[in-house]
């Protein structure tokens, strides 16, 4: 099992930052009002938690690997898929960690809304 890495949960934070400006951003009106902002935490609750599976990154990289693209960098994830077959671990926690907690703000937002 990896150690926490505080880079990854750095990264998972900017994902969900990022998801929760477009989501403002492409709306109309008052683009940046409460309940803009809480439906965007959700949103970026769900695609850090969905982010957090191993195996997706895994199962999607093993098939960008097969499509045999020459811009893609996924020539190890084949070789492991081939061998291996599995990940070292379930779950990504800094990326689970950042999505339970913007669907808890988002959660306190929409009620506070």
């Amino acid at each position: 099992m990896k150690r926490f890495s505080i880079l990854s949960f750095l990264f998972a934070l900017c994902l969900a930052a990022a998801v929760v400006t477009l989501w403002c951003v492409l709306q109309r009106g008052e683009r940046f009002s409460l309940a803009h902002l809480s439906d965007g935490l959700m949103v970026a609750a769900a695609v850090d938690i969905l982010y957090s599976f191993e195996f997706l990154h895994t199962f999607l990289g093993f098939n960008a690997s097969n499509a045999g693209s020459p811009l893609n960098a996924y020539r190890r994830v084949r070789g492991d898929m081939t061998y291996s077959g599995r990940a070292d671990r379930l779950i990504i926690p800094e990326y689970l960690i950042i999505g339970i907690l913007a669907g808890a703000v988002g959660a306190l937002l929409l009620l506070m809304r």
